[in-house]
């Protein structure tokens, strides 16, 4: 086994030297009131993880990454509802991150999960690009189940592409309504 973020010979998917420089994020409530838990600081070996598993097509980095938005998700009951990638960087990348860790995430924790979003063909890349040059994202969505649900992201970074996928699934499911993310961009 070779640890995912150095690359390092050993017995884990993460060394404990990588494992211990991961930083926990914690909750942060957006815009709206959709409160997020994220699992970590999207800097460092976080980051790593989330480039292997996006970018790199490693579904393995999921595993981590959703054991720790498993802890932050303890005791919460609802329906697990990936906030997909745009179809064409799925075909680009040949993974989708938010159905991987949605995927994990219901392993670990035994939560039902539901494709309710209908992710758009494209969607401009927001890797690196600040607030200002951002485009919208828009979601529509399928038939919502009832009960809470949890909507699943790689990254929070401003909170625009959770808010959209809140606001596709309708008001009628926000009462019970969360999200969770792998990585926070802290600024």
């Amino acid at each position: 086994m070779v640890c995912l973020v150095c690359l390092k010979a050993g017995g884990e998917t993460l060394c404990d030297s990588c494992r211990h420089r991961l930083v926990p994020a914690g909750r942060k409530r957006l815009p709206g009131g959709l409160p997020v838990r994220s699992g970590f600081v999207h800097d460092g070996p976080a980051r790593v993880l989330v480039h292997r598993l996006k970018y790199q097509g490693i579904v393995q980095a999921a595993g981590p990454l959703a054991e720790r938005m498993a802890e932050l998700l303890e005791g919460d009951r609802g329906t697990l509802v990936p906030v997909r990638r745009a179809v064409f960087r799925t075909w680009k990348y040949g993974v989708d991150p938010a159905l991987e860790l949605t995927h994990a995430l219901a392993a670990i924790t035994g939560l039902a999960r539901a494709e309710v979003l209908l992710r758009p063909l494209w969607a401009a890349g927001h890797a690196g690009v600040g607030r200002a040059g951002r485009t919208s994202i828009r979601f529509r969505a399928r038939p919502v189940p009832l009960g809470p649900l949890i909507l699943v992201d790689d990254v929070l970074t401003t909170g625009a592409t959770l808010s959209a996928a809140r606001a596709a699934v309708g008001d009628s499911a926000i009462s019970g309504m969360t999200a969770t993310s792998a990585g926070r961009v802290v600024a």
